[in-house]
């Protein structure tokens, strides 16, 4: 679900990814260049924070 796949990602990380889309959709329409435009977008995806478990012994 939604739900799950929202979990490990911070509420700061998700809204700046929205922003990053609509900033990308906004380069679109002003005719940018879709490749480059698209290329920064995926570089701008947040990355997962796993839970990191260590066990000990």
């Amino acid at each position: 679900t939604l739900i799950d796949s929202a979990r490990g990602y911070k509420l700061a990380q998700i809204k700046a990814f929205i922003n990053s889309i609509q900033a990308a959709g906004e380069q679109l329409r002003q005719n940018a260049n879709p490749q480059l435009v698209l290329e920064v977008l995926m570089l701008s995806i947040p990355e997962r924070e796993e839970s990191i478990s260590v066990k000990y012994g």
